[in-house]
């Protein structure tokens, strides 16, 4: 599926929703991941409340949104998939450790 994508590009964004599981629910209707995934992302990279995703960014109800990042965070692989994602930045020669970010307020790290 060719979602439109805000902050990632589409090979970024499938590598993404197919390293995050599913949720295993049998009573209810799971959204899949590359549907949620865009509004997922905008909460995180704005900081907006949940309830407040544009319907532009968001087809679903909002809190379809939170369970499924809940949902990862709580099996422990949103960790994992930051960790290789810092992982693969450094490898690449990309990640830079420069600027710090503590509570929001953003602060150049010291060189010791």
């Amino acid at each position: 599926m060719n979602n439109a994508t805000y902050f990632l590009n589409q090979t970024q964004y499938d590598w993404l929703a197919h390293k995050l599981p599913e949720p295993v629910i049998k009573t209810k209707h799971v959204t899949p991941n590359n549907e949620l995934l865009n509004s997922i992302l905008f909460v995180l990279k704005t900081g907006c409340r949940w309830m407040d995703i544009p319907s532009s960014v968001c087809s679903h109800n909002y809190s379809s949104c939170w369970r499924q990042l809940n949902y990862w965070r709580k099996c422990g692989r949103l960790k994992l998939v930051w960790q290789c994602v810092l992982v693969l930045l450094d490898r690449q020669g990309t990640l830079d450790l420069s600027l710090g970010n503590l509570d929001g307020d953003s602060e150049p790290i010291p060189n010791f």
